[in-house]
C-alpha cells in the first residue's frame, strides 16, 4: 500500500510539474525572473565597480554655470559647464544633497532601492556607494519617487508612492522614523496605497510641500492634480485642473510646478509660477514631443527637464529627453539619449535661499485658490504594511 501511494504522489507530481512548466503563466513568470536578474545586475555591478563618465557636449556659447546632478533612466548625470558626465548607471528617480553625500532612489524589479554614495565633481565619480533600504515596489507606478534632505534633523524624506506617503528615514541610524499618510476615506481610514500618486517634495523652513499627480476632490475621474503642504499636524490640499503635476519649489514668496501634460483641450503643457504658464514662449515649441518634470529654479539660471512623451510606458524609452537652459534671458534646448528626466538638482546650493516672508497659506491661495481640504496627521506610525529589507 504503502508503495503505491508514492507511485500516485510521485505520478501526480509529474503531472503537475509539466502542467505548470508549459502553461502561459510559467513562462511569464520566468520572464519576470530574467528581467530582474538584468536590473539587479546594474546595482550589484554598480555597488563593486565605479562607473565609467560618459562625456556630451552641451554647447559652446551658453552653458550654466553651476554644476547640476540630474536623475534619469539611464543614471545619474553631472552637468558642469559645456559638458555633462554620467556617474551612476541604472534607472534612478529621487534624487537629494547635502554637501558631498547624495541620497538616491534605483528601480530594481520588483524593488526600489535608497542608495548613499559620496560625489567627487572633481574625477566624475561616485565613492563609498552602498545600499541604505529596498522597498518592495512591483510595478512602475510603485516606485520611491521625489526625494529631499532635512537638514535640521539629518533625514532623509521620500514620497513613498505605492504607500500614498511621506516617509521620515535616518540614514545614519537605518530606521524609518515617521511616516505621514496623505489622505483618508470617508471612513476617516487612511489610505495607504498609491491613490494620490504623490511624486514630489520639497522643504520650506519645517514644512513640508508635495505634489500629488492625481486626484483632485471629487474629480479623480475627470483628471487633476493635488498640491499642498504639512504645517504641524494638518495638511492642507489645493487643486490644480490638469492630472500629472510634478515638482514644487518655493523661492522668495515664488510658488513653482511643473504641469507635465497639459489637457486635451489645448491647454499647454509647462512650468506654473504662482499659478500662471512661465515662459509660455520657450515651452510651447516643444509641440507636445515632451512632458516637462524635473526643474533646478533659481534667480540667476534655471534648468527644467524634458521626458520623451508616449502614452505607452514602454515606448517612452524610445524617444530622447532633453533639458532646457535659462539664462541671461536666453534659452537653449539639449537633447540627449536619456529619454526621463526625474529630478534636478544644484549642488553649489542644496536648498534654495528662502527669505519667504509670507504665511504658506497665503502663497498657495494666490496660485490655486482656496483650500479644499485639511487632512490631520494621526501621531500613529504604521510600517507593518512596508516591506523592505
Amino acid at each position: 500500500m504503502k508503495l503505491v501511494r508514492n507511485f500516485k504522489f510521485f505520478f501526480l507530481f509529474i503531472r503537475d510539474f509539466f502542467v505548470v512548466v508549459f502553461s502561459d503563466e510559467f513562462k511569464h513568470v520566468v520572464g519576470e525572473i530574467i528581467h530582474e536578474v538584468k536590473l539587479l545586475r546594474n546595482l550589484i555591478i554598480s555597488l563593486k565597480q565605479k562607473q565609467i563618465a560618459k562625456i556630451e557636449v552641451f554647447s559652446s556659447d551658453l552653458f550654466p554655470s553651476f554644476k547640476y546632478l540630474i536623475s534619469t533612466n539611464k543614471g545619474i548625470y553631472l552637468l558642469e559647464k559645456s559638458k555633462i558626465f554620467r556617474l551612476y548607471k541604472g534607472d534612478v528617480h529621487g534624487l537629494c544633497i547635502n554637501e558631498k553625500i547624495i541620497f538616491f532612489s534605483v528601480f530594481t524589479g520588483r524593488h526600489s532601492s535608497i542608495l548613499q554614495a559620496e560625489i567627487c565633481c572633481k574625477k566624475k565619480i561616485l565613492l563609498n556607494l552602498k545600499r541604505l533600504i529596498s522597498f518592495e515596489t512591483r510595478y512602475n507606478n510603485e516606485r520611491i519617487h521625489g526625494m529631499c534632505y532635512d537638514k535640521k534633523r539629518n533625514l532623509i524624506l521620500i514620497a513613498n508612492t505605492k504607500r500614498n506617503s511621506i516617509l521620515y528615514y535616518d540614514f545614519k541610524t537605518k530606521k524609518k522614523i515617521n511616516e505621514i499618510f496623505v489622505m483618508s476615506d470617508k471612513t476617516k481610514f487612511k489610505i495607504c496605497t498609491d491613490h494620490n500618486h504623490i511624486n514630489n517634495i520639497s522643504l520650506h523652513n519645517n514644512n513640508i510641500l508635495f505634489t500629488c499627480h492625481n486626484g483632485s476632490i471629487g474629480k479623480k475621474n475627470k483628471g487633476g492634480s493635488l498640491i499642498g503642504f504639512i504645517d504641524k499636524n494638518k495638511i492642507y490640499f489645493y487643486e490644480y485642473k490638469n492630472r500629472g503635476v510634478h515638482d514644487i519649489v518655493l523661492f522668495k514668496n515664488n510658488l513653482l510646478i511643473n504641469d507635465s501634460f497639459g489637457n486635451f483641450e489645448g491647454s499647454s503643457a509647462g512650468p506654473r509660477l504662482n499659478g500662471k504658464a512661465y515662459k509660455q514662449n520657450i515651452f510651447k515649441k516643444l509641440n507636445s514631443e515632451y512632458m516637462i518634470r524635473g526643474l533646478s529654479f533659481h534667480e540667476e539660471e534655471s534648468i527644467f527637464g524634458c521626458s520623451g512623451l508616449q502614452l505607452k510606458r514602454k515606448l517612452r524609452f524610445n524617444t530622447s529627453g532633453a533639458i532646457i537652459l535659462l539664462k541671461n534671458n536666453k534659452y537653449i534646448i539639449k537633447k540627449f539619449d536619456f529619454s526621463q528626466v526625474n529630478e534636478i538638482k544644484r549642488i553649489e546650493i542644496n536648498e534654495n535661499n528662502f527669505d519667504t516672508n509670507k504665511p504658506l497659506a497665503d502663497i498657495f491661495k494666490k496660485s490655486f485658490g482656496k483650500c479644499v481640504h485639511v487632512e490631520n496627521i494621526e501621531d500613529e506610525i504604521n510600517f507593518s504594511k512596508l516591506k523592505t529589507f
